[in-house]
This record gives structure tokens, C-alpha cells and sequence, in this order.
């Protein structure tokens, strides 16, 4: 769980009462502790009280957003970056948050033009960039997605999501070198990421190096014992290589998790 930052904008400017901006000041950093240690309705509780004892807090307002949008408020979350940005206009992190906030309710537009507002602000923001991208990529806007998400890793080249999701899109495009190869940094970057294994692994398996593919579900697995779908995958990728016995043991085994296809197969291979 990436920590939430600390922000404190103007939090002694906008009350000339110095005992009243450094309580706001506490509850503040209470909040961000709480949250950090992925208490989040206890981070909730604090934020809401800075924002009681200081109305005008931007900094409280936009980590009151970030827990909301991280317990699935989203309206209210927006309700909170608004009044933020309405406190702090040029708070290019707000706007990218609040553009979230709206992706996630699958205003795709909305979320796209605080993107574009962010950017304004801080042209070199690639945060922005990165979920520009991916709201075009929601539009299927693939090619806009894709130069967006490139955008995003020249500006942070360590950032393994932008890369991971970079993959998905190339793969989408039918670049499947490309998809490998970016799938491949993202694990580089972050080996600590199951998905990046498994779409790793699903590439290899259509282009039939099935012993490749065994190998990057190995790992998906190691990371995530529960992922039926890499045990299923692995499964099928063992029974290409003839090991009929290993392939029917981890079908069974995504059966048992939960993935109800395996069941078919299980009955033409594992007889």
C-alpha cells in the first residue's frame, strides 16, 4: 500500500490563531499515520476533525479525498478534492485525484479534462499521464492510452504499474514483443506483482514456449497462492508438455478456488 504523502499547504497561513492551526496541524498527521498503517477509517475520523477545528485546510480536505477514494466513496471524495482545489487552485495532485475519483464512477470525460488540468498546472506530472492513459484506454482510445503511458514512464522510469500497464495495452494493439518487454520491466522494477507474471506468461503461451509460460506462473503463484487463474493457466501450459499429471493437479487445484472452467477440461484431459 503506496503511503499517503503529508500535506500541509498553507495549514498555519489561513488562520491568524497559531494554537488553532497547529491542532488542526495534529489531526492531521494523526490521519496520515492512521492511514499508513491501513487504518482507514480511523485516518477518516482524524482528517475530518482538522478540517472541523481549520474549514479552510486544503491539505486535510485532499487526504480526507484519498481515503474516501480508498474506501470507495467516490462521490464524496470528489466532493472533498473540489473543495481543496476550491482552497488551493493550483493543486495539480488534487485535480489528478478528484480525475480518479470520476474514473472510477466511469466518467471517463470528466476524469480526463482534471487530467488535462494537473497537467496545466505541472506539465511534468506523470501521474497525470499515467491515468490520462488510462481513462483513454477506458474510451478504447489505445493509441492516445499508449502515447500517454509512454509519456508517464520517460517522466518516472521506475514507476513498474505504468509499465505493467503499458504491456496490456501493446498486447491489446497485438505487439506482443512490445507487451514482453514491458511486462518484463514492470517486473524488473516490482518481481513482487502476480499479474505482470501471469499476462507475462499467457503472452508466451500463445506464442507456444510453454516452458516459459510454466515459469512465470511458477512465480505469480509464489506470490499469490489463492490466483486461480495462474494455477489453471499453469495447468494447461503443463499438459502442452505432456505432464498430464502436474497439469491435472493444478487444474484441480483452480477448481477448488474457484475457477469453474476447469472443470471442462479436467474432464477431456484428466480422465
Amino acid at each position: 500500500m503506496r503511503p499517503i504523502t503529508l500535506l500541509l499547504i498553507g495549514s498555519c497561513l489561513f488562520f491568524g490563531f497559531r494554537t488553532m492551526a497547529q491542532t488542526a496541524e495534529d489531526h492531521l498527521k494523526r490521519g496520515v499515520t492512521k492511514y499508513n498503517s491501513d487504518d482507514y477509517y480511523g485516518a477518516l475520523g482524524e482528517f475530518t476533525k482538522a478540517i472541523e477545528v481549520q474549514a479552510k485546510y486544503p491539505g486535510a480536505y485532499y487526504n480526507r479525498g484519498t481515503v474516501k477514494n480508498k474506501l470507495g466513496k467516490y462521490t464524496e471524495s470528489i466532493t472533498d478534492f473540489t473543495k481543496a482545489i476550491e482552497q488551493f487552485p493550483k493543486y495539480p495532485e488534487a485535480f489528478v485525484n478528484r480525475g480518479i475519483a470520476k474514473r472510477n464512477l466511469e466518467l471517463y470525460g470528466a476524469a480526463i479534462e482534471d487530467y488535462n488540468k494537473a497537467l496545466e498546472i505541472d506539465p511534468g506530472y506523470a501521474k497525470a499521464y499515467e491515468n490520462r492513459g488510462i481513462a483513454r484506454y477506458n474510451q478504447r482510445d489505445t493509441l492516445g492510452a499508449i502515447a500517454d503511458i509512454k509519456k508517464a514512464t520517460e517522466l518516472d522510469p521506475k514507476n513498474a504499474m505504468a509499465y505493467y500497464n503499458l504491456g496490456k495495452m501493446k498486447k491489446d494493439q497485438g505487439d506482443l514483443k512490445g507487451a514482453v518487454e514491458d511486462y518484463s520491466r514492470s517486473i524488473e522494477l516490482n518481481p513482487a506483482y502476480p499479474d505482470a507474471w501471469k499476462n507475462r506468461g499467457i503472452i508466451k503461451y500463445s506464442t507456444q514456449d510453454y516452458t516459459g509460460a510454466v515459469a512465470d506462473y511458477n512465480k505469480a503463484i509464489e506470490q499469490n497462492p489463492n490466483y486461480k487463474d495462474a494455477w489453471y493457466n499453469r495447468g494447461i501450459a503443463r499438459i502442452m508438455l505432456q505432464d498430464k499429471i502436474k497439469g491435472c493437479e493444478d487444474l484441480n487445484k483452480a477448481l477448488a478456488l474457484g475457477y469453474k472452467d476447469a472443470e471442462g477440461i479436467m474432464k477431456e484431459y484428466c480422465k
